[in-house]
Formats: structure tokens, sequence, C-alpha cells
């Protein structure tokens, strides 16, 4: 295989190479003294893979127009539990250990779960976001912690994934919601915003390239600014700003059409006006801690599709989760190996890098995957369908076998091996999901991800409904569907005026927190904005 400069910019001092090659040198050790040796061996195939997948493409960007057909088979098709799968296969006891390690107690308070204890402070640029990534974001320092700001669509699903994935027993980062981040003006931001790398794709037919694009999108830094705080107290918008301090540069402006957006150079600042600014206001953002001593040292990329992972229940049964909450990007791209401890004690972990997509539309069609869009959520994202096997001649059987198919969940790395989750290990992750989440934490987890009162409303709800229709498609013990099944309104309307607002208690602050209003009500399951006469 070819090595090539590793697609997510691995940076070889920051710790991780090194803490790999430690680790490699401590299991040799055990291999030779017959300790643990199979485990060992295994864990440093696990090693060198994630290594290896550093330096691998995203994805396979070369697509043939002949090969249409099979593209959209392969993305079009969901992953399903077939009432025939029912074999299983117990998990190595250490690979459980990397897959799925319990970080909340049982009934603990998802909004305080994963909060910052405040709101960062003194927070001033730090870098670009250099790897690859659909959406735009750079790095902050806040007196020496280190974050990830990232803007887009998944403000509030990312929050709100990290804290169900990790209440599942999940590694996943610590991600917040920051409704208005406040940095010192630094010029970089605005010069660096589209450094990330893009994906270079294709298109050619019979092997002959016709055409040559990228997944990348330039966004205007000003577009991501609430407003500017000049030194003198006065206050302007992201588009004022950019009027005053560079006017048109960076955009180019094409007649009748939007402007599409360049680059900006140094000689575009206007000095004078950039001297009066004091900060700038972001608009909603999340935040990702890089400091968090649970997600360990990176060292590399993981698939589900590596090694033998796709076997094993905690693997299957994150994907019915992931379909529960409408995360369809559980891909290489957002998976991490990691180091987690100190020294010799350094134990290896199995995680997310990214949790963030989710809370909107799971499945690709004719229109693209959503996040944080409760609107495009479905109610349900299980069907019951019967499967009619061929007899050895070729001729369909007239009797054939059930299948639950997650049809709210369309994976953006097709992955042929959950095309038959076994059903044991279907009916334990909703057992799981049953144990250790309530109504009352999806309440908590959803005020934590900084949506609207109505928002949160009807957002519940489709969770709800879709459990409880999951619990009937995997015919699950009466007992479980009894004790799990919550009422969920199809028709719900709701207004925080009249309904009062979403709250929680939180310990960290010590008193009620409430979800904004909005100005956003919800109108027989669907949220609406507040006509201007209620």
């Amino acid at each position: 295989m070819d090595l090539k400069q590793p697609y997510n910019l691995f940076d070889i001092t920051d710790g991780g190479l090194k803490a790999a090659s430690q680790k490699i040198l401590q299991l040799i050790e055990k291999i030779e003294h017959n300790i643990k040796a199979e485990e060992s061996k295994y864990q440093i195939a696990q090693i060198s893979r994630a290594l290896q997948q550093n330096y691998t493409d995203a994805y396979d960007g070369d697509f043939d127009i002949l090969k249409i057909p099979i593209y959209l088979v392969r993305y079009l098709s969901k992953p399903q539990v077939s009432f025939q799968e029912v074999g299983s296969v117990e998990t190595p006891a250490f690979l459980k250990n990397q897959l799925q390690t319990r970080s909340t107690n049982l009934g603990e308070n998802l909004f305080d779960f994963l909060n910052l204890k405040s709101d960062p402070a003194d927070c001033k640029y730090s870098k670009a976001k250099r790897g690859y990534g659909v959406h735009a974001g750079f790095q902050v320092e806040c007196r020496g912690d280190e974050y990830k700001v990232k803007f887009g669509n998944e403000i509030y699903s990312g929050p709100f994934n990290a804290r169900i994935f990790r209440a599942m027993g999940y590694l996943a980062p610590t991600i917040n919601y920051q409704k208005a981040l406040t940095l010192p003006y630094d010029r970089k931001m605005f010069l660096e915003i589209n450094e990330r790398r893009a994906m270079e794709l294709s298109l050619s037919f019979v092997g002959v390239p016709i055409r040559k694009f990228t997944n990348k999108k330039n966004f205007d830094p000003f577009t991501l600014v609430k407003s500017f705080r000049l030194k003198n107290g006065q206050e302007m918008s992201g588009a004022e700003g950019r009027r005053a301090l560079v006017g048109s540069a960076g955009l180019v402006l094409k007649e009748g059409l939007p402007p599409e957006v360049g680059t900006l150079e140094d000689s575009d600042f206007k000095e004078e006006f950039e001297m009066q600014i004091a900060q700038v206001v972001l608009v909603p953002t999340t935040i990702t801690s890089k400091d968090d001593k649970t997600m360990g040292t990176e060292i590399g990329l993981w698939s589900i599709s590596d090694l033998d992972y796709s076997s094993f229940k905690e693997m299957q049964g994150l994907m019915v989760l992931s379909a529960w909450i409408g995360n369809y990007d559980v891909r290489k791209q957002n998976l991490m190996v990691s180091l987690v401890g100190e020294g010799k004690e350094k134990e290896l972990k199995m995680g997310f890098a990214d949790a963030g997509s989710g809370l909107g539309k799971g499945t690709i069609g004719l229109t693209k995957p959503t996040s944080s869009e409760i609107n495009d959520m479905a109610w349900t994202v299980t069907t019951v369908q019967n499967q009619f096997p061929k007899d050895n001649s070729g001729f369909q059987q007239s009797q054939g076998s059930e299948a639950v198919v997650l049809s709210g969940l369309s994976n953006m790395e097709p992955n042929s091996d959950f095309n038959n989750i076994k059903l044991p290990y279907a009916r334990w992750i909703l057992g799981e999901m049953c144990k250790n989440i309530s109504k009352d934490q999806l309440t908590e987890s959803l005020v934590a991800s900084g949506m609207s009162s109505a928002e949160i409303v009807l957002a519940r709800e489709k969770l709800l409904s879709r459990r409880n229709q999951m619990l009937v498609d995997l015919e699950m013990p009466n007992e479980l569907v009894q004790n799990c099944s919550v009422p969920a309104n199809r028709d719900i309307s709701y207004d925080p005026k009249k309904d009062g607002l979403v709250s929680v208690y939180s310990k960290i602050k010590n008193a009620r927190v409430e979800a904004p209003d909005d100005n956003m009500i919800v109108v027989k399951g669907k949220v609406v904005r507040r006509p201007s006469a209620l």
C-alpha cells in the first residue's frame, strides 16, 4: 500500500505515535513471557491497523458512471436484523472493555454529565482546522484548556449524542453547546477559516476521468460572527463588520447569483478599523474538549470493517442505537483508537472522535441526511419486512422469515457487515437503551443540547415513539415492553408561553435550567415559529 500524507494531518509530535510504540513494546514483552499472548497479539494488530488507517483515504472518491446502480444499492441499503440470525458469540473480555466502558452511573443527571462547570473564559483563537471535514471550525485556548469549535448543523445533535453514547457505555468526546462564545479579535480566524483539507472526488466513464470535484465548501467567516464589539462600546453585526473591515473582498460576485466565497488576504483588511475591534461574538457553536482524560491519547482511526469488529454484539448494537438517535455518520473518519490512563497502565480504547450527526433525517435518498432538524425526524425507524429466500433451484419459496429493517438509517459508510445484525444483539442493546435512558434523562440531554423548549418536546416524543416501535418490532418480552414503553403523542401541540418552558435541575448550577422559548411552538407534531398574533 502506498503511504500518503495522513488524511487527518496526524501529528507525530503530539505523543500519539510515542504512546503507540511504547504500548506495542509492552505487548511484545507480554508475548515473550507468554502472558495473555493471544490478547496481546490482537492488540498489536489493532494499534498497527489504527496507525495505518491514518494514511488511507477517508473513502473511495472515484465514481464510474457505469457503476452508478451499484453505488445506489450500496448507499441506499439499510442495516437489518434478521430473525434467522439467532446465534451469538461472546465478545472477548478485553475487547468488550475497549468497546464499551461504563462512564455514568445509572440514573445520573445527563444535563450535568459532560457539562462544563462554567463557561470557558479568557478564550483566544489558537489554530485553524486543517484536517478533513464538511463543517467550519478552529481551535481555541481558554486558560490553558484547548477546545475544538465547530459550526454547522450539528450544534444540537453533537451535545445530545455525546451524552447518550457515553450513558450507554460508548466512548465519545465531551461536546457542549455554546450560545455565544466571545473571543478577542484575531485576524487569523478570518484568514484561516477555510484551511481544512478537501476530499478530492472524480467521475469517470470506463475508467476515463470526466470531471473532478470536491466536497469542500468555503465559508464566509463573517457569517460565523454574531457581532463585533468595538473598544468604544459600540456593537455591530457580522455583516456590518465585514463591510467596515474588508468590504466585498473574499467574495466572487456574479450577476444574478449568490456570491461565491473565495479567500481573504492580509492586504484586504483595513487596519484603521481593525484597531478599533475589541472582541468577536460567535454564532451558536459546539465546543469539544481537547483535554478530556477519559478520551486519552489519540492513536489512530478504526473502521467497523477492520479485523473482526463487526461480529461482536457491542458493534452490531451500536448500529441499532445509532438508528434510534439518527446518527448516520458512524464511519472511519469519526472513530478513534486511544490509549487511556497513565504510564504502563494505559489501556486501549475504541470510541468516537466525532459523534455529532443526528436528530434529523438519518437516511440517504432524494434529499441528504440532516442533523439538528427535529421536523425531519421520523416517528419510527424500524420496519418489519418478510424475506423470501430462494430454494436450491433458484425459485423464491412461498414462506419467508421476518426481518426488522433499520429503515431510519443509511450509514454514510456503507457496510455489508450490517446487512444481517444478529437478533440477540439487537435485543440486547434495546434492553440496555431501556435500562439506561429514561424519559427524564432524554429531557436532560436535550436541554443540554441548547435547543428550544418546543424542539425538545417534539424530539422527546419522537425518540420515545421510535423506541416503543423497536420494542414491538423486535418482539421484546412483554414485561420489558410494559416497563420501557412511554406513551408518545404524534399530534402533540405545545406552546411554552401557555404550557411552561422545559426545565431540568442542575446540581452543577444548583438551580433549574430552562430551555429557551426562541419563539417556537409545536402544532400537531411539527415545530413552527409562533404567529405574531400569539
